[in-house]
């Protein structure tokens, strides 16, 4: 387990999602990397685990703010440093990106 968790609170995000995964593990390849599942009714948790991310299923759509919250409470648990959120739609932006020092 890495240091370093990244999170992506995600609802219907299969088309967006391959992408930002791939940006994600070239640029930061040693970070841990979860999608928050918000109750997605397409292939937005499958993509995630065949591209080698966990996923955290909320089972249904709650709202950008409880995936946000479920995220930092997954690296929390798992007893990261960092935890760093980051956007679905688009391509990687260092701009996306949100990080809480944890430890």
């Amino acid at each position: 387990m890495s240091d370093t968790v990244v999170f992506i609170p995600a609802w219907n995000e299969e088309e967006n999602l391959p992408a930002v995964l791939d940006d994600l593990t070239r640029e930061l390849p040693d970070a841990d990397v979860l999608v928050v599942d918000d109750g997605s009714t397409d292939r937005t948790a499958e993509i995630a685990l065949a591209r080698g991310a966990e996923v955290l299923s909320l089972g249904t759509n709650r709202g950008l703010p409880i995936g946000i919250a479920a995220g930092y409470r997954w690296a929390l648990a798992v007893r990261a440093g960092a935890a760093i959120r980051n956007r679905a739609r688009g391509r990687l932006r260092r701009r996306g990106r949100f990080a809480l020092r944890l430890g």
